[in-house]
């Protein structure tokens, strides 16, 4: 193994994936000094695959919480327990391509401060079939040399729905620097936000990175209320059901970038597509359709006057 590879944490949170964690874990084999299974007391089997995986590849360490305590506490402990340079989240159903962690690795040494690297990100269904949009995040290695404040307000721009980038490697002082310590819908964007102030986010395009979508029939009140109820645990107070505090957090973190007048007038730039992209999406998603049609009328009554 590449003695880079020994300054890497593969961290893999895990909540009943039985049918998918053998595969996650031995795509991950030989790309990480360590890969740790973080099982949320999974109640599928998942719990006796980790074990087995445990015995089977010195790498990888098992740990087992005696209760469940909600996602949130099971990405967050990882961060703060771990004791390389670098660590790697990764959904306990998604896939790296070959060669993933060293290419990104390599990136990452040339900075430092480098702070969360992405590679080529290609969504798959439950069947490893490839979905769409394939994210390649060009305008990370486009912004890393500017302010805080453009790579923080870029971010805010360019992330897509599905935010898979925030299953990327970081460097894990940086990670903890910038940790939001509280659980709510939109924390993935809240976090890549707050790296992106801490430190640059860069794409390294030749590594892949296999995001399973799962339940892409979901529609969005459902999948919130799903989200809601699985983040904390049992004694938790429930989560609100809308996105009231990441907006909030998006906004206030880069206000917090604004040092001149030219910074505001810019920030306020970012904060209006975030209004439209993210507070207000359905009003402008209506606005944008009358248009269109107002558009195809206009041209269909000009065809109209044209014949005639």
């Amino acid at each position: 193994m590449d003695s880079l590879l020994q300054k890497l944490t593969i961290t893999i949170p895990v909540y009943n994936e039985a049918r998918y964690v053998v595969r996650t874990v031995e795509s991950c084999i030989g790309q990480a000094g360590k890969i740790v299974l973080y099982d949320n007391c999974s109640t599928d089997g998942s719990s006796e695959l980790c074990a087995d995986l445990a015995k089977r590849y010195p790498e990888v360490t098992h740990i087992r919480h005696s209760e469940n305590i909600g996602a949130f506490e099971n990405f967050k402990i990882p961060v703060f327990e771990c004791q390389t340079e670098y660590m790697a989240l990764v959904g306990a159903h998604d896939i790296l391509g070959p060669d993933y962690s060293i290419q990104i690795l390599r990136e990452m040494e040339k900075d430092p401060e480098i702070a969360l690297a992405a590679g080529t990100i290609i969504p798959i269904d439950e069947n490893e079939k490839h979905l769409k949009p394939v994210t390649r995040a060009d305008w990370a290695n486009e912004t890393k040399d500017c302010s805080p404040l453009v790579r923080a307000g870029t971010a805010a721009v360019k992330l897509r729905k599905i935010c898979l980038m925030y299953y990327g490697v970081y460097r894990t002082a940086k990670f903890r620097e910038a940790w939001f310590d509280t659980p709510c819908l939109g924390y993935d964007r809240i976090m890549l936000l707050r790296t992106a102030v801490v430190g640059k986010l860069i794409y390294v395009p030749g590594a892949t990175f296999y995001g399973r979508i799962l339940d892409a029939s979901r529609d969005s009140k459902t999948d919130r209320e799903r989200r809601a109820k699985i983040i904390g645990h049992s004694r938790a107070k429930p989560l609100q059901k809308d996105n009231f505090l990441r907006n909030k957090v998006m906004i206030e973190t880069i206000l917090s970038q604004t040092h001149t007048l030219d910074d505001l007038s810019l920030a306020l730039q970012y904060i209006h597509t975030i209004d439209k992209r993210y507070q207000r999406r359905r009003h402008y998603q209506k606005r944008r359709l009358i248009k269109i049609v107002a558009s195809i009328l206009l041209a269909l009554l000009l065809a109209i006057l044209a014949i005639h």
